[in-house]
């Protein structure tokens, strides 16, 4: 499920030296910035999405920067609301694909 991928991509990013934000909480600017050059970082949002960056140790507020992105969540089984079926004696789970 994308909440397993999650949690198994933030303990290798932990292994690897990034720090936990909070994407609510405010980043600040300058040397009292959570955020610093060199720093790595991610946040998580409803434990199924996961945000995570480098600042390089040269960057400059006003250069550019790149951003990867992908998604945890195709292909995925989905349990449908009414899901409760009976055939030929048997119980089933109605799911469909997402």
């Amino acid at each position: 499920t994308p909440f397993h991928c999650v949690a198994q991509a933030v303990k290798r990013l932990e292994a690897c030296g990034f720090k936990r934000l909070q994407e609510d909480q405010v980043w600040g600017k300058g040397k009292s910035s959570l955020v610093q050059q060199g720093g790595k970082y991610y946040y998580t949002r409803n434990s199924s999405t996961l945000v995570a960056f480098a600042v390089g140790e040269k960057f400059r507020a006003g250069n550019p920067f790149k951003v990867v992105g992908a998604h945890t969540d195709s292909p995925a089984l989905k349990v449908k609301p009414v899901s409760k079926q009976s055939t030929h004696g048997f119980v089933q789970v109605g799911v469909e694909c997402y």
